[in-house]
């Protein structure tokens, strides 16, 4: 579910399939019903996880998109409990926010306790700033991107948050999405 030719509005990159639904889905599902173009990019196929295949993780990721209704979604499939702040991990998000051109960048909060999602934050901040310069990757052609605005989601109750979006009316539909990964919660 990607169509390179379509620009975002918010683009959240997560680490495993699953998490931007436990994260951010309220908010992508409130800033589609104002209209907004939205995507998840997973950094994993989540192959580590204890339970489900990386190809029935995949299809519950995509009826999970369906249910939020999003524009893009894509796995960059770096390796589960590898994800590593190197060049080739910046390489592809830079890529992919050329591409997509996003607005705004959502991803985990740095003091995230999983390594992964701690990496995948540095990975998005790095990547973010790089999109922006011309000679950066220049052999693929594409174009710098603007430097998005960035948003982290937090799961630890020690960090503050600088602001909260309400997505009341948006529960069910987030539980939805959140429920498509059966594998993971029963």
């Amino acid at each position: 579910m990607s169509d390179p030719q379509i620009e975002l509005n918010i683009l959240a990159i997560f680490s495993h399939p699953d998490d931007a639904e436990l994260s951010v889905a309220g908010t992508l599902l409130k800033v589609k019903s104002l209209g907004y173009r939205t995507g998840v990019a997973d950094m994993t196929r989540g192959e580590m996880g204890t339970r489900g295949t990386p190809e029935l993780r995949a299809m519950e990721a995509l009826e999970a998109a369906r249910v939020m209704n999003l524009d893009v979604r894509i796995n960059l499939e770096h390796p589960d409990g590898h994800v590593w702040p190197n060049e080739e991990s910046r390489k592809a998000v830079v890529r992919i926010i050329r591409s997509y051109r996003p607005r705004v960048l959502m991803t985990t909060h740095w003091d995230d306790p999983h390594p992964d999602h701690a990496n995948t934050c540095r990975i998005v901040r790095e990547a973010a700033r790089l999109a922006t310069m011309a000679r950066y990757d220049a052999e693929t052609g594409q174009q710098p991107a603007k430097m998005p605005a960035l948003m982290h989601s937090i799961y630890s109750r020690l960090v503050i948050p600088s602001f909260i979006v309400d997505v009341s009316d948006f529960v069910e539909e987030k539980m939805r999405a959140i429920k498509a990964h059966a594998s993971q919660f029963y």
